[in-house]
């Protein structure tokens, strides 16, 4: 189950950082300053907390659930509104 939960964060990571350069290269990144330490403040603590429970399991489900917290929602919200402001000027 410890590869299944490593093969899921790699899937989920890589979805995200699809979305990371996309803003990194249209030049967005003020979001990225402000997510970025959210996301690692809640990873370390959602890692401490579960790696007590379910020991080297609990390391990928913290980085699991703080990476569909932050950045797997936020960045493609902010994506998507960034298109739809690119559509409506043309």
């Amino acid at each position: 189950s410890v590869i299944i939960l490593a093969m899921l964060y790699t899937f989920i990571r890589n979805w995200t950082d699809v979305f990371a350069s996309t803003m990194y290269a249209t030049n967005n990144i003020k979001i990225m300053i402000y997510i970025l330490p959210f996301q690692a403040f809640f990873g370390i603590l959602a890692q401490y907390v579960l790696i007590n429970y379910y020991g080297l399991k609990g390391v990928f489900m913290g980085l699991i659930v703080s990476f569909i917290f932050t950045v797997s929602i936020i960045l493609p919200l902010v994506i998507h509104k960034k298109l739809k402001e690119l559509y409506a000027e043309n």
